[in-house]
């Protein structure tokens, strides 16, 4: 982990997203009304809280917003942009701020386990075929990991426990079989 910063002009405020643009959403409760070619971020109170789709909602919460890229900036944002990091936005340069840094890295995932249990509660609403209990016991350990880690890095600032938390992580996220 570390600090990552990266920056990345955009056009305007919710308006139709044109060619090669990146355009901020920024009307809660609002959907984007963009089309299928793009990528869209969504920031909830400066943190990126989903990545990825079109026509996304604004979130509710004050401070939230949508970032939406087209072409070169779609890229930009698919290359950049990570669940958990920090977002501030520049109105007088026209800038957007992506900060990763390890409090970036513990909220990520602590959000991809929110989707997790997300999907999973999905998954019974369907009565889908798959072992329950294994699955909420997986979602449940890697809960316990997480916080884990976070406790470590709260208590000694431990990045290299963090580091190797991550990697465990990604990897044991991917197990879990929704």
């Amino acid at each position: 982990t570390g600090v990552y910063n990266s920056t990345p002009g955009f056009w305007n405020y919710t308006t139709m997203r044109d060619v090669n643009n990146l355009i901020v959403y920024n009307n809660i409760g609002s959907y984007t009304g963009s089309n299928d070619w793009g990528f869209e971020v969504v920031c909830t109170n400066g943190v990126i809280s989903s990545i990825g789709g079109n026509n996304n909602l604004v979130p509710n919460e004050i401070g939230s917003f949508v970032l939406s890229g087209h072409g070169e900036k779609a890229d930009w944002l698919q290359k950049n942009a990570r669940l958990g990091m920090s977002v501030e936005i520049n109105m007088a340069d026209k800038s957007v701020h992506l900060t990763y840094d390890e409090y970036s890295a513990i909220s990520g995932m602590e959000l991809e386990i929110k989707s997790l249990w997300d999907d999973f509660n999905a998954s019974k609403d369907r009565f889908d075929n798959i072992d329950y209990t294994a699955v909420e016991a997986a979602i449940k350990k890697l809960e316990a990991d997480v916080q884990t880690a976070k406790d470590k890095f709260d208590e000694d600032g431990d990045t290299q426990a963090l580091s190797d938390a991550m990697t465990k992580f990604n990897a044991d996220a991917q197990d879990v079989a929704l």
